[in-house]
């Protein structure tokens, strides 16, 4: 007797369990069941003898015939106007002038180069770097003989002939203004 006395609770606890966890199955069983939809009402039926028939369906509209005074030739017809010319770009100022090379450098440089280019006509122009002479050719094609090089320069006379003198390089920048006494602030 004392060990159903022991028991008696464990057993209520274990029935307590099961049913509690029956009643989930329960519920969750029942919340996946999903109801059928209701179904379509059924369409009235009609007599057939009754019903009207159908109306006849309509003729498609026949495209109207040109004018006369479009069907002319394209010959006879006047161009359109040119599109508008592109305006000019804003606030861009125009590049400043070169500086003018004067005197006798002016004319040494020209007639060196003239004469450069009567002897080698394959030649259409020459130009310098600060290290280098390009003869630009007719066909497209740079040469480039470095000056520092003296087989480099060699090369190019035996080629060309004499080489006319590189133009003098451009003068330096002006250099920024200076404010005025009256506008600086004294300390």
């Amino acid at each position: 007797m004392a060990a159903s006395m022991f028991l008696k609770p464990f057993i209520m606890k274990k029935k307590l369990i099961v049913t509690a966890f029956a009643a989930v199955i329960v519920v969750s069983a029942s919340a996946q069941v999903t109801p059928e939809p209701p179904k379509p009402p059924k369409a009235p039926t009609e007599r057939i003898a009754d019903a009207p028939p159908p109306p006849p369906a309509p003729e498609p509209p026949t495209p109207p015939k040109p004018p006369k005074a479009l069907s002319k030739s394209l010959n006879d017809l006047t161009p359109p106007p040119p599109p508008p010319s592109a305006p000019p770009l804003p606030n861009e100022p125009p590049p400043p002038p070169m500086p003018p090379v004067t005197g006798e450098e002016a004319m040494l440089i020209s007639e060196d180069y003239e004469a450069f280019l009567k002897r080698n006509p394959s030649v259409k122009s020459l130009s310098w770097t600060t290290n280098e002479v390009i003869v630009n050719l007719k066909s497209g094609k740079q040469e480039r003989y470095n000056t520092a090089d003296e087989k480099s320069i060699k090369d190019a006379e035996a080629k060309y002939g004499k080489l006319p003198m590189a133009p003098p390089p451009p003068p330096p920048p002006l250099p920024p203004p200076v404010p005025s006494k009256s506008k600086r602030t004294q300390s």
